[in-house]
């Protein structure tokens, strides 16, 4: 029996230029050492070359793939779409203005930290109405662009919950102290009023690095910059689950896409109200594993 058979079988997954011009001709090379020699020490360094040729190859189409840019198509869909999520995280968030405990003051400041906390909120929850909407609405959705879209949705929730909502933080209440010293107000009798320490010590105002060496210190505030970073790598956790459900969502969602991929994001977030984070990851597998059970892929012809 001559060697190399199942590694020709192996070859045919790979694409036709790397099978004729690499992968082909390393198995007709170990079939002909095998067939010349019959050594065992041949046959061995011709599937160790044949499998090291492989992963080269593999590895080099890999690359390519990943630096290759998403069609135009499918990134404006997804960046439609994740723009509607982040606009439906805004609304949502100043929707529970009534809801805050006491009489809310209705100025710019209420409103604007109300806008951040919306799109903060909104950047990890809108990745999945943005997959759910580009795989349905392009002709011959790609798993690579699905993969791209979805790694660097990830990656900006890192961004944004690691250091860019920290330093807006730390900016707005830098900006409070300074209205609030405009406006007169003194420390009173006995009392020093340092608030730049207060704010440089909150965990809100920490970028993750300076919350991970924080939480390692021997302070009473370690356990809660613990609680804050765990909170936020909740949050990139919940951010890769959306990711990974949103793809396989966006081949079975019914017409109209857009409002029902914003309508499976919304739900969770409504009934926990985006705090409760393992209840929400929960609601939305349920929910994923529903419409799985419920429907099969649509068939309807897709817009191009």
């Amino acid at each position: 029996m001559t060697p190399g058979r199942l590694l020709l079988v192996v070859a045919h997954w790979c694409p036709d230029s790397m099978r004729d011009r690499v992968l082909e001709p390393a198995v007709a090379d170990l079939q002909h050492e095998w067939i010349v020699s019959h050594s065992l020490g041949a046959l061995a360094s011709g599937y160790a070359a044949f499998w090291l040729t492989l992963v080269i190859c593999a590895g080099r189409a890999a690359t390519r793939e990943a630096l290759t840019p998403p069609s135009t198509a499918f990134l404006l869909r997804a960046a439609v779409a994740f723009a509607a999520g982040l606009g439906a995280a805004t609304i949502f968030q100043l929707a529970l203005i009534p809801t805050w405990p006491g009489p809310p003051a209705l100025n710019w400041m209420t409103f604007g930290l109300t806008i951040a906390r919306g799109l903060t909120l909104g950047v990890p929850s809108a990745i999945l109405p943005a997959l759910m909407y580009a795989r349905r609405r392009h002709t011959h959705p790609r798993t690579a662009d699905g993969f791209k879209i979805g790694g660097i949705a990830v990656l900006l929730t890192i961004l944004v919950f690691g250091w860019l909502s920290p330093l807006g933080s730390r900016a707005y209440g830098m900006k409070v102290i300074t209205l609030a010293r405009l406006a007169g107000r003194q420390p009173g009798p006995g009392q020093t009023w340092r608030p730049e320490l207060a704010i440089n010590a909150s965990p809100a105002s920490k970028t993750w690095p300076e919350l991970v060496r924080a939480s390692r210190g021997t302070s009473a505030y370690a356990p809660i910059y613990q609680r804050e970073s765990a909170q936020r790598a909740a949050f990139v956790v919940l951010a890769i689950v959306l990711a990974v459900a949103g793809w396989p969502l966006g081949g079975i969602v019914p017409e109209p896409p857009l409002w029902n991929a914003l309508s499976w994001c919304a739900f969770p977030l409504f009934l926990t109200q985006g705090t409760n984070l393992r209840m929400t990851v929960a609601l939305f597998a349920f929910m994923t594993a529903l419409l799985k059970l419920s429907r099969r892929p649509s068939t309807l012809p897709q817009e191009t």
